[in-house]
């Protein structure tokens, strides 16, 4: 499947944008001139300290605290962060009319090594995701989101989300662990650290197995979700619907699913996997759309 990286949504921007400061709401609005703000959630306000930290990222697999690196860590900001400064005008004062926020739903826990292994990558930015179902804890939850739009609303400026339907997000040590796929060969991972500060990615090969590992390969998203190059599964393509952008698994659009992945059903439990099943059949019933993994994503 392939889409822009940065998505469908995001497609509403593709028209010309005016940025002149101190515009005025005296007109209609009209999104051949609007004033678009782009937004990584993460990176703009911390106004709730309470979701730093959410499923122990910035720990180990013991729970003791990696060193803090701003390159690629989780910094904290939040939907509270952010309301607070569109509540004190701050984008109204810019003559902003739109914010484009960085995608809400929960990103993947662990981390990978981040550009030649200088450092530890976590999805702050919101394009590696892991269930699209749910809200992601560090940004806060879907009340605290609703409260941002609605102050968003009153203020005239409107909400436009970035979404990612191309890919899910990689494998990461802490991920396999909980959610029991993969092929991590013993329990070392949890107090390592590389000994050069350059060495991140090296975790593969001291941590990893993709030999003879298929049936672990297969709990996660597995070969009818996503185009990846790991045992039993369909591997990348070189057009540019099935390639596997920067490695990251491709989701398919060319075949009907057999099931919901193994590690997300371990995640939800069995009333939340129940009930998301039920409701993909009704949106399925009413569509007509195939069972495809695009088109669950679509829906979620």
């Amino acid at each position: 499947m392939r889409f822009s990286r940065l998505t469908a949504v995001f497609v509403l921007l593709l028209v010309p944008v005016s940025f002149a400061v101190g515009q005025t709401t005296d007109f209609p609005f009209s999104w051949d001139q609007a004033t678009v703000y782009q937004v990584i959630t993460d990176r703009f306000s911390n106004g709730d300290s309470g979701n730093d930290g959410a499923y122990g990222r910035g720990l180990d697999g013991n729970g003791s605290p990696y060193a803090i690196d701003s390159t690629g860590h989780f910094l904290g900001g939040d939907f509270s962060g952010l309301q607070s400064w569109i509540e004190e005008d701050y984008f109204n004062d810019l003559g902003v009319n739109v914010l484009w926020i960085s995608a809400p739903y929960e990103q993947i826990h662990g981390w990978v090594g981040g550009g030649s292994g200088e450092f530890q990558h976590y999805a702050y930015h919101g394009y590696w995701p892991l269930d699209f179902t749910e809200v992601d804890k560090a940004f806060g939850s879907k009340e605290d989101f609703a409260s941002l739009v609605d102050s968003a609303h009153e203020k005239g400026i409107r909400v436009v989300l970035d979404v990612v339907l191309n890919h899910v997000g990689y494998a990461t040590l802490d991920d396999m662990a909980a959610f029991d796929f993969g092929g991590l060969t013993d329990d070392n991972w949890r107090d390592w650290r590389p000994a050069s500060k350059v060495g991140w990615q090296s975790y593969n090969d001291r941590f990893l197995t993709y030999a003879d590992s298929s049936d672990a390969w297969q709990r996660w998203w597995g070969p009818d979700w996503v185009r990846s190059d790991l045992p039993g599964y369909e591997p990348c393509g070189s057009d540019e619907y099935s390639e596997c952008v920067h490695m990251l698994p491709d989701i398919r659009d060319d075949i009907a699913v057999r099931g919901l992945p193994a590690h997300l059903m371990l995640k939800w439990g069995a009333d939340k996997s129940s009930t998301e099943q039920a409701s993909l059949d009704s949106f399925f019933e009413r569509t007509r759309l195939q069972r495809t993994a695009a088109n669950h994503v679509i829906k979620w």
